[in-house]
């Protein structure tokens, strides 16, 4: 899943020295686990609007200002989830895992060095610090699934459109 998340990887911030964002986003695949998570969050709302707005007796709602506004919503609501269900606060996500990470692999790898240790720690806390102000992948991160599910939606709507009773023209 690198290749859908380029802009993440291709960050200064990725390639820490221990890993942690590897482990992370490619050992526990959460890159697949929100690319699947995008892809459902485009389609769910895009088939939503097409069949709450597009398929009732009346016309009224079926305007392209609402498909406007619905897509606004669809890219908040994936925002929303990529930023606290993948990065989360303390107890879970990004920090929480990259914590759990550090205590088990990192120390059982380095317990006779303890040198290395404290560098891994060191790593860990910068990372810590750069993630709760903004620094580091996150940005990226939501910029992508953001796109994602924006483009399913698109497409979805495109596929959709034509089974509708009012959505024919809708968004184009």
């Amino acid at each position: 899943m690198d290749f859908l998340y380029f802009l993440v990887t291709q960050d200064k911030t990725w390639g820490d020295a221990y890993g942690f964002h590897n482990h992370y986003f490619n050992e526990l695949n959460i890159f697949t686990y929100s690319s699947i998570l995008m892809v459902v969050i485009g389609i769910v709302f895009s088939l939503a609007f097409y069949k709450g707005f597009c398929d009732r007796k009346s016309n009224e709602h079926a305007t392209r200002s609402n498909w406007w506004i619905m897509l606004a919503v669809t890219i908040v609501v994936a925002y929303l989830v990529s930023q606290f269900v993948f990065f989360g606060g303390a107890n879970s996500g990004f920090i929480a895992e990259s914590n759990t990470y550090l205590t088990t692999t990192l120390y059982t790898q380095y317990e006779n060095n303890e040198k290395v240790y404290q560098e891994c720690v060191n790593t860990f806390t910068e990372i810590k610090v750069n993630v709760q102000e903004g620094k580091d992948i996150a940005l990226w991160f939501d910029v992508t699934n953001v796109f994602l599910a924006a483009l399913f939606f698109f497409l979805t709507s495109i596929i959709v459109k034509k089974h509708t009773a009012h959505g024919t023209e809708i968004p184009f």
